[in-house]
């Protein structure tokens, strides 16, 4: 019985009074609801869905951590969609087995109903809605694809962060290759290993360095879903073939396409990927630079199909921010090219491997001594090996060539040496210090220059030897404009048909920096324009980096005219070039 209000003919007018109440319709409708709900919202949460406000949403939860403000997934109103369908699929069910019709509604005022002696009938009561059951079973690829990956961990996580981000790019290529993903036309895995080795193209399979998984940061996230559009591209494309050419035209154009993919990411996140400090901001400017410039030589590109950089993180070191002072209680930084060099070097052997791991990205000091740089480490060295460097060479500064030859010589990460007459050799004969002062009887030009780096190249030096160069820099401040001529010491990375790649550790011309500088315009004095390494900060956009010197350009200022230190790895402590060996050679313990 239930209190209500009807209307009564005989009365003419609405009154209350007793009746009895359809209770079996209540506790039906009550069933039916209780089973919608429940089996929706278990659906939803087995796709990972959440309840926000007595809404289901699907969240990236990768991408909202390292962009710090949620990131729905594009496809988010397919798995809502979904997990109500079932939810009211499980409605109709209880309210079949309650002896109604199953519904499906086919418009506002059309439906359709089965009942229970096997008739199709007319029924707008309610119901599935049709367009929802069949949205719902086209979207059994996202429901797949994110079921799997949700329960599968921190990589599934990564799997379904890296494929949203890639569509939300809004690039063609990226929206591609993500529903490839989805659809199972392509693979994702987390397998690479190889430091620098960022991404490969396989067959049908998109591979990304372990790192991948565990990358929390914006700038990370952008350039692996970058490096995912890419690789994905080079699985599609249809030039082929396995000569150098190929190869080339095939990294070039996929390193163009990953640009593209970078700027809209950017752009759509409010992210400045070319910006920070961090590993991916340094390998965004390389990529930056190789697409406006077309120069792969820091890539590995001959498979034609990897993003693997060469050697990126230490050969980028900055002597600005070293702490060592001198007698006078002040800052000796910029006065310390020299060792700054010597550091890139020697953890740059190949010996050194593990080290280099280590102290190259992310991290502004050396890795066991929180306040100073092995640049600082090895100044203190230096001060202690004052009397020794005195008495055997008569001069003890670090800017001697014997001063830095007997550093590398104590840090044992070098060959060992027979010194004779003002030269080192090493055991084959080959001696350590260089110069192409001579060349020409003392007149050398710029091809003189450049005959004598590829002959070092190609016929005296052996692979893992480091090099290192003084030179005379005369540049204009990018700051102040005021002008200097500097006595300096480089590192030099690489000897090419065309000139030098160098790291140099006061800062560099931004004509020859190897990376994107914008829009920024210099008028007529931007031949010299010089910009200095920032006091503070180890790895900047701006500043240290590597540089190109057409040939030209390294006769112009002198790079190993007089001072040149070819530094041979020693290979017999292979493997055992660690922490330790260098607590013990700058502690003692």
């Amino acid at each position: 019985m239930a209190f209500t209000k009807c209307y009564s003919i005989s009365n003419g007018q609405w009154q209350w009074q007793w009746n009895a109440y359809d209770w079996y319709n209540l506790l039906k409708s009550t069933t039916m609801g209780l089973a919608s709900g429940f089996v929706g919202g278990w659906v939803g949460g087995e796709l990972g869905g959440r309840y926000t406000d007595g809404n289901l949403s699907f969240i990236d939860r990768i991408s909202s951590k390292a962009l710090t403000n949620n990131v729905s997934l594009f496809y988010e109103m397919k798995l809502n969609n979904f997990a109500n369908t079932i939810g009211s699929i499980a409605g109709e069910a209880v309210h079949y087995a309650w002896g109604g019709n199953f519904r499906i509604s086919l418009a506002s005022d059309v439906g359709m109903a089965f009942t229970h002696d096997g008739q199709i009938v007319n029924d707008v009561s309610g119901g599935i809605g049709l367009v929802n059951l069949v949205d719902a079973i086209g979207s059994l690829n996202y429901v797949g694809f994110q079921y799997k990956n949700v329960h599968g961990g921190d990589e599934g996580l990564s799997r379904i962060s890296y494929v949203n981000m890639g569509y939300l790019s809004g690039d063609d290529f990226g929206m591609k290759t993500s529903m490839d993903i989805i659809n199972g036309k392509k693979s994702l895995l987390f397998d690479l290993e190889e430091e620098g080795h960022y991404g490969e193209a396989g067959e049908d399979t998109i591979h990304l360095n372990k790192k991948a998984i565990t990358e929390n940061t914006a700038e990370g996230l952008l350039f692996y879903t970058s490096t995912v559009v890419r690789e994905g591209v080079l699985i599609d494309s249809g030039l082929v073939g396995k000569d150098r050419m190929t190869a080339y035209a095939r990294e070039l154009g996929a390193t163009g396409i990953q640009k593209m993919v970078l700027d809209n990411l950017a752009r759509n996140f409010g992210v400045d990927v070319y910006d920070g400090s961090s590993e991916y901001s340094k390998v965004a400017n390389l990529i930056a630079y190789a697409t406006e410039t077309g120069d792969l030589s820091l890539f590995n590109w001959e498979s034609g199909n990897d993003l693997w950089i060469k050697e990126l993180g230490v050969d980028i070191r900055n002597q600005r921010n070293n702490v060592s002072r001198g007698k006078n209680g002040k800052r000796i930084a910029d006065g310390m090219c020299n060792l700054t060099a010597l550091t890139i070097a020697l953890v740059s052997m190949p010996n050194n491997k593990d080290l280099r791991k280590v102290v190259s990205i992310n991290d502004p000091v050396w890795f066991f001594n929180e306040e100073r740089q092995i640049e600082d480490e090895l100044e203190e060295r230096r001060r202690e090996m004052s009397s020794y460097l005195k008495s055997k060479y008569g001069v003890d500064e670090r800017t001697f060539p014997s001063t830095l030859v007997e550093l590398a010589l104590a840090s044992g990460s070098i060959e060992p040496v027979d010194y004779k007459k003002g030269q080192w050799f090493y055991k084959d004969g080959t001696e350590v210090s260089h110069s192409w002062d001579g060349k020409n009887n003392g007149n050398p030009t710029v091809d003189d220059v450049k005959k004598f780096y590829l002959y070092l190249k190609n016929k005296i030096m052996k692979p893992g030897d480091q090099l290192i160069a003084g030179g005379r820099f005369n540049f204009v401040y990018e700051d102040n404009n005021m002008k200097k001529r500097l006595q300096h010491m480089v590192y030099i990375k690489e000897i090419t048909e065309n000139g030098l790649i160098i790291v140099d550790p006061y800062g560099g011309y931004i004509k020859y920096a190897m990376q994107n500088y914008g829009n920024f315009k210099y008028n007529n004095i931007e031949d010299n324009l010089y910009r200095r390494n920032d006091k503070t900060n180890e790895f900047t956009r701006e500043f240290t980096s590597y540089y190109f010197l057409p040939w030209d350009r390294v006769y112009e200022h002198e790079v190993g005219r007089r001072v040149f230190l070819l530094l041979r790895p020693n290979m017999d402590i292979a493997d055992n070039f660690s922490r330790q060996l260098w607590k013990k050679w700058f502690f003692g313990k």
